[in-house]
């Protein structure tokens, strides 16, 4: 019990320092004896600071004044649930893919078979919805694959993922159609084209008769 303590203890002097050592926090004089906010966190209610996830090395942005509860967060298996360099040591790697969920706010698919962009899926009535509410303690998700992100939308965000697709099928829809229309007045004008030439000819052709009876 006493050696849990201390190591708990250990890890938030840990903390405390690389809050202070990163201009997060000022340090007030008074000691650090593991208990919470030793240390005064200097910030606007809307400044913002970089925290690494330690599982899959990725940068969240979240507010200064959510830094210590992030930094205090323990996995499971204790070790710290985010890093930030001050904390020293490695930085842990990056193991996610690069296929962002398309509630992420930085989404941007613009040059994929759909050219799907935030600015499509906030026009769809999706304004202000983000994954899991951009929470950095909630592992905001990167995928390796569509498929693998489209699976983690139809279990995590019905809602949003049913929007989408009845979104892309009005679109599919309306290209379809207009498609139809434009080769229905293309072949309309093709089918006039050709009746014109006819009837040119076939003026030519009596054109011709009606010379030859004269002479």
């Amino acid at each position: 019990m006493v050696s849990s303590n201390l190591s708990s203890l250990a890890k938030q002097v840990e903390v405390e320092r690389a809050l202070v050592a990163a201009g997060i926090a000022v340090d007030n004089g008074v000691g650090l004896d593991g208990k919470e906010d030793t240390q005064t966190v200097s910030s606007n209610s809307d400044e913002h600071v970089i925290v690494y996830s330690t599982q899959d090395g990725e940068p969240h942005e979240i507010l200064k004044l959510d830094a210590r509860r992030a930094l205090t967060k323990r996995l499971p298996n204790g070790k710290n649930a985010f890093w930030i360099p001050e904390m020293g040591g490695e930085a842990p790697p990056r193991t996610k893919g690069s296929v962002r969920c398309y509630l992420d706010p930085n989404f941007d698919e613009s040059d994929n078979y759909y050219g799907t962009t935030r600015a499509w899926i906030d026009g769809i009535g999706l304004r202000g919805r983000t994954c899991n509410m951009m929470a950095p303690d909630k592992n905001n998700q990167m995928f390796t694959s569509d498929y693998d992100r489209d699976e983690h939308m139809a279990k995590k965000h019905r809602r949003e993922w049913a929007t989408i697709q009845a979104a892309r099928e009005r679109e599919r829809t309306a290209r379809y159609d207009r498609e139809n229309r434009e080769s229905r007045e293309a072949m309309m004008a093709l089918a006039q084209a050709a009746q014109g030439n006819v009837a040119a000819r076939h003026r030519q052709g009596e054109g011709g008769v009606n010379a030859t009876t004269q002479q």
